[in-house]
């Protein structure tokens, strides 16, 4: 009992890690987005060349591929979304209906039981008695497809010089596919382990106070072509 309950533990600490990085990911889109289309919509902006724009995408991509790449290592030493599924594919009785309904957050009451053994359903199957190793490696197989590319490009260009250059250089779709596929798996599995939805509206967390910053002007009290120094 003692291994199980620790078992448990751990993986629902090592969810809470992936929910945060990938929280962090997806401000980080939004942010992205939401600049390009400040820069966009102002022409003079926008047409104005500058270093500046290649190391601000390269910046963003850089971080995003390699938040993607961390959560598919299956190293022992990982905490990874796809090491965290193995695990369960493995142990799969560790997670029972019978734990899954024990001091339930929706209660005792007929309607919530009935809505607890429905989310229990989607990962052992219609009244299966603990979670369906099968239908947790397809998940992982999910994951693991989904940022297959985008880990290739990272491990040979941005992690280290590769001498074999990767087979597809993803783009910023194939990155923003992967990592919602990614965040809407680590969500599921948060359904499982703390038995509780899981959303995170980013636009809303975010909100627009950052927007006051490019309110204000960046260079100030220095002609034009002359930079500060000593």
């Amino acid at each position: 009992m003692a291994f199980a309950e620790d078992t448990r533990e751990k993986w629902q600490h090592w969810l809470g890690i992936i929910l945060a990085e990938l929280q962090d990911a997806l401000v980080y889109r939004h942010l992205f987005r939401e600049v390009r289309e400040i820069v966009l919509a102002n022409g003079t902006l926008a047409d104005t060349p500058s270093v500046y724009w290649a190391a601000w995408f390269d910046t963003y991509v850089h971080y995003g591929a390699s938040a993607l790449r961390r959560q598919l290592k299956n190293s022992d030493e990982s905490v990874s979304l796809a090491r965290l599924l193995r695990q369960i594919a493995d142990q799969p009785t560790l997670l029972s209906r019978e734990w899954y309904l024990r001091d339930h957050p929706g209660g005792t009451e007929a309607w919530f039981v009935a809505q607890a053994h429905c989310a229990f359903d989607k990962f052992a199957g219609s009244g299966g008695q603990h979670v369906d190793s099968a239908l947790v490696s397809v998940d992982r197989d999910a994951l693991l497809a989904a940022g297959k590319d985008v880990e290739s490009y990272v491990d040979r260009v941005v992690a280290h010089r590769d001498k074999r250059p990767p087979s597809v250089i993803p783009t910023l779709t194939d990155m923003d596919k992967a990592l919602d596929v990614t965040f809407d798996l680590a969500s599921k599995y948060h359904l499982l382990l703390e038995r509780r939805g899981y959303g995170f509206p980013v636009a809303a967390w975010v909100g627009d106070e950052w927007r006051d910053l490019f309110k204000v002007p960046w260079i100030s009290g220095q002609a034009d072509g002359v930079r500060g120094g000593t």
